[in-house]
């Protein structure tokens, strides 16, 4: 041990160095809530180019892709949720799989079954991690004067390409107001003495416009000329000019263009006001806490900008502020631990000088651990930070106990050289094996085949481990050279440990408690194992699963409106839900954002909401739901909907578990119902879901599958349409052009502003009313020797209900 004597400044810089690489590797760490890890299942998603059948996607799509997904080793369960739309297949694989090589596998079976589906699907393999269970990090506020269509326009055109344009941000989802367009619209008698439809229209305005395309190269005069081919609508009087026949027959002879709004299709409100809300969905990879801070910079920016045109943008919700504040508050008990723990010492100790020697080896160990974050990419998140906490007070004993034993032989008038050498050589084994011991405990963790416990031993394991080596390593070069330095410099032998009195009350009662122990060696052993397994009983008693869901000052609810419901149904039952909320005294905000069939309603309580009705947190969400009970028409939930296009999850097994084992999910779990008859499973689901929601100890409980949808159905007659000569594609242009607004696909611009080009019917337009059965029966079609007929011509029409979406479970 003459080194560390001999080379304090190489040692001194050894130390400085470490903790200087770890503060710069420290300053490169990624900051999350949690860990981003990949979980172990995988997720195939089939889409439809248009609306089928959802029994038609199941037989035709989702049966063929669970058939190659159960022919892979290793898969332990399958849920599939599929509607009109898309289908989601979720693939849970048991622990021992090679994951990577799974993914790889799975992607061949799926590329093999691909070619297999009918035209217009398309099947995708993704992977998922904990960073996707919730990728909507913050919502925005727009407030300003001139009503919500003037601020969703300014939005549109300034606000949310700003958004979407930060590195991290994947879509800007803009709720509320309407959108500025180029409205045609259509006079149907015109059309019909011209022989025209809406399609033809349709057609006509995206074959018109083109963009800017290169065609070629031209050379004269020893000159080459680059030749681009432009179309796109300058102003009203080119789209109004375009010729739909011969004749010709113009735009503008069979419709009206003028400048207008696109239909609504979302609400947005505010404590009851009309706002203009935008919701931001972040990039799986994207640092939250990074990107909040860039995203908070953009919007100061974007206010200053606005602020002559009266807008401003706020604030209403961001995931990242949570984050950042549980870390910091894991940070601050890490380090008012690390306080209380050299406080204690020198409370012992009496001695300012040793306790600031111990008090340094937390600084250095801390700071060094963090190079081997850097080096195993692991990141600053609440595991690794509890991880860190827990060694906080384990890193002292090392230092404590070789201090206290060159002390003890200084105490003894040896020479400072011969108490550090002897000193440290005399403990240098008993601390590496106390610290390997308390190393070897976390390293199964780490090699553990569970994702789950893996994922823990990575993170809280590789923290404790390494903040405890590079202690070691200070207790065994830092803590004697330091040591050194300091008995060098005491002018007399006045040595704490020169004298150790008993005349203490802690040591006292240490001396009765051991003498008694060993006078009575069979009970003091019988009551430890007493003890042991008393212990091993409590903690067999608690159970992961009943982790108490974490309080935050925010939740949100989820509105279920029949298949078939329209938003301006949908928004009634919301805002008698609002009106209900509103008599909840904790409730600060309510902010609706609202869809067809769907909304959701994001609640923001008070500034220390448990004192104003000494309520906390699930009583408040208990009397919500009371409140929230007897809505006509609508299911009203706490828990994500599986059954929601644009809200499914929660439920999913793999992820609550998740949300649960880390203590951030709520309670949930399901009851899955098999049968081949899909009327009595809902039955027996409705049934069930009675009785279960009159358990006390259940708050809540949803059915997974929607209402039967409403639905037309079409019977065409082969022998009509074979003698008028009209096909099929015909018909389904014509039914592509039926609806109250229909985009044309083609865009008009104007200086920096883009506007989509929408179809309107004049009678429908001027009525304010939708599409009925009776303009379904009068759609004209077109047949391909320029003949018009009536639908009703060619089919027959008939009411039907059909399924709106359809849960599978293992293939069944």
């Amino acid at each position: 041990m003459n080194f560390v004597i001999n080379r304090k400044i190489f040692i001194s810089m050894l130390f400085i160095g470490m903790t200087l690489l770890g503060y710069v590797s420290y300053k490169q760490l990624p900051v999350e809530l949690m860990p981003n890890a990949d979980l172990p299942m995988l997720f195939v998603q089939v889409s439809s180019q248009q609306e089928v059948d959802p029994n038609y996607m199941e037989n035709q799509a989702v049966i063929p892709v669970e058939g190659a997904i159960a022919s892979l080793e290793g898969v332990e369960s399958m849920e599939s949720w599929l509607n009109n739309r898309q289908a989601s297949i979720q693939v849970s694989f048991n622990k021992n799989v090679n994951f990577k090589y799974t993914f790889l596998k799975l992607q061949e079976k799926i590329d093999q079954v691909r070619d297999n589906l009918p035209d217009g699907f398309n099947v995708t393999v993704n992977r998922v991690d904990v960073q996707q269970l919730s990728n909507q990090f913050m919502e925005l506020q727009i407030r300003g004067s001139g009503g919500t269509d003037r601020i969703r326009n300014i939005v549109d055109q300034e606000v949310k390409n700003e958004l979407e344009n930060i590195d991290g941000i994947a879509s800007a989802n803009v709720f509320g107001g309407k959108e500025k367009s180029i409205e045609v619209t259509i006079d149907m008698a015109a059309c019909e003495a011209y022989g025209i439809t809406p399609a033809n229209i349709r057609s006509a305005l995206g074959s018109n416009a083109q963009s800017r395309v290169f065609a070629g190269y031209l050379h004269e005069s020893n000159k080459q000329y680059f030749v681009h081919v432009t179309a796109e609508y300058q102003n009203v009087t080119d789209i109004e000019n375009i010729v739909l026949a011969e004749g010709p027959i113009l735009l503008k002879d069979v419709a009206e263009v003028y400048f207008g709004v696109k239909e609504e299709t979302t609400i947005s409100r505010v404590n009851g006001l009309d706002a203009i809300s935008v919701l931001l969905v972040n990039d799986s990879q994207a640092n939250l806490i990074d990107l909040s801070h860039r995203t908070q910079e953009l919007i100061e920016r974007l206010n200053t900008k606005l602020e002559s045109r009266d807008i401003e943008i706020v604030v209403q919700s961001n995931t990242a502020e949570t984050m950042e504040k549980n870390i910091d508050q894991i940070i601050e008990l890490a380090v008012v631990g690390g306080l209380m723990a050299i406080f204690v010492l020198w409370i012992f100790l009496k001695n300012l000088k040793i306790v600031s020697i111990i008090a340094l080896s937390i600084p250095i160990s801390v700071f060094s651990a963090f190079n081997f974050f850097y080096y195993t990419g692991i990141s600053i998140n609440s595991l690794t930070l509890v991880g860190m906490a827990l060694a906080v007070g384990m890193l002292l004993d090392n230092s404590v106990v070789v201090l206290e034993n060159i002390y003890r032989l200084a105490g003894k008038h040896y020479e400072p050289d011969k108490a550090v050498t002897q000193g440290t050589t005399e403990v240098w084994r008993s601390i590496l094996a106390a610290t390997l011991t308390t190393v070897t405990v976390f390293l199964p963790f780490i090699f553990s085949a569970d994702p789950m416990v893996e994922l823990l031993g990575n993170h809280i394991g590789t923290s404790i481990i390494s903040t405890l080596i590079i202690s070691l390593i200070v207790a065994l070069l830092f803590i004697p050279m330091a040591a050194h330095v300091l008995l060098k410099g005491e002018k007399s032998h006045n040595i704490f440990y020169e004298k150790v009195t008993t005349n203490n009350r802690i040591i006292q009662i240490y001396i009765v408690l051991l003498k008694a122990s060993l006078r009575n060696p069979a009970r003091t052993v019988i009551g430890a194992l007493v003890l042991f397994f008393v212990s091993i009983f409590i903690v067999m008693a608690l159970s992961v699963n009943n982790l108490r869901e974490v309080e935050q000052d925010r939740f949100s609810i989820y509105v279920t409106m029949p298949t078939g419901s329209t938003l301006e149904s949908t928004d009634i039952v919301v805002a008698e839900l609002e009106s209900r909320l509103q008599e909840v005294a904790e409730i600060k905000d309510i902010a609706s954002n609202i869809q067809e069939e769907e909304a959701i309603i994001n609640i923001v309580l008070k500034e220390d909401f448990e004192k104003i009705a000494k309520r906390e947190m699930a009583e408040v969400k208990s009397d919500v739901e009371s409140r929230s009970r007897g809505i006509r028409r609508a299911e009203v939930s706490l828990s994500q909907p599986t059954s929601s296009q644009s809200f499914r999850g929660g439920s999913m097994g793999g992820m609550n578990a998740f949300s649960r084992f880390l203590g951030i999910g709520a309670n949930q779990e399901q009851i899955i119902i098999k049968g081949q008859d899909f009327q009595v499973m809902r039955g027996v689901a409705e049934d069930l879901r009675y009785f279960v929601e009159n358990l006390e100890s259940i708050r809540s409980a949803n059915v997974s599958v929607g209402s039967n949808r409403p639905e037309i159905h079409l019977i065409f007659d082969q022998m009509q349409m074979t003698q008028n000569n009209v096909t099929l594609n015909n018909i389904a242009s014509e039914l592509g052009s039926f609806s109250r607004e229909l985009s044309s696909g083609a865009t008009f611009k104007q200086g920096t502003e883009e506007y989509d080009i929408i179809l309107k019917e004049k009678g429908v337009e001027e009525e304010n009313r939708d599409k009925t059965i009776d303009d379904l029966r009068s759609l004209k079609i077109s047949s391909n020797q320029g003949g018009v007929f009536d639908l009703t011509d060619l089919s027959e029409i008939i009411y039907a209900r059909g399924m709106a979406n359809i849960t599978r479970t293992n293939q069944e």
